[in-house]
């Protein structure tokens, strides 16, 4: 009975001095031409590498090292004033990524990527400003305010709604949330609005 007790006491020694450890942190830090750059947007596929974005392209990182991706091979065009803003890993383990000025590219079955902003793509008149990623659709609002969802399954684009003229530029950069059967969006300039799915109405 007293060995069972004095083993007790060490275990519950043991387990407190572990979680009273503190965390320990590694700054990773990836290096292109000799030069740093601020991160921007991270993401993890289902394989565990991470996604970093940068103003330069993509920095992915299998957890040992970097490999730089650059801007052009994500959306086949020259970079300009663009760059690159959020990525975004949905439910298939499809990785997405977004510019600052709406062109939108996705990773493929061969390991490359395929922009979708470019002639020919279904993006194409769409400038993306906001993407939420859900189990079998992608919701996405465009800069000229149409809403729209990407089904997963088919591989297909519907436009859903479309924002009143007037309000239409408010929806640049702003928060997407799915709730049940309604699509919340939230605007740079603070206004909710609501899109209900069963009645096909924006509010």
């Amino acid at each position: 009975m007293n060995k069972l007790f004095i083993y007790s006491v060490l275990f519950c020694v043991v387990c407190i001095s572990h979680a009273q450890k503190k965390p320990r942190f590694i700054h990773l830090e990836y290096r292109i031409s000799d030069h740093t750059y601020q991160s921007v947007s991270m993401a993890q596929d289902t394989l565990g590498y991470m996604w970093i974005s940068h103003i330069k392209g993509i920095s992915k990182y299998n957890g040992y090292g970097f490999e730089f991706i650059p801007y052009k091979e994500i959306f086949h065009k020259e970079r300009q004033s663009d760059k690159l803003d959020r990525i975004i890993c949905d439910s298939q383990g499809t990785i997405w990524m977004v510019s600052q000025n709406g062109e939108i590219s996705k990773t493929n079955k061969k390991g490359g990527f395929s922009s979708l902003s470019q002639e020919g793509g279904m993006f194409q008149s769409h400038k993306v400003s906001q993407f939420l990623a859900t189990e079998n659709q992608n919701w996405i609002a465009t800069k000229s305010g149409k809403i729209l969802s990407y089904d997963l399954k088919e591989e297909t684009l519907v436009e859903l709604t479309t924002l009143p003229v007037n309000l239409q530029p408010i929806i640049s950069r702003g928060t997407m949330v799915l709730s049940s059967h309604e699509l919340y969006l939230i605007s740079t300039r603070g206004e909710l609005f609501v899109y209900d799915m069963t009645t096909d109405r924006l509010e």
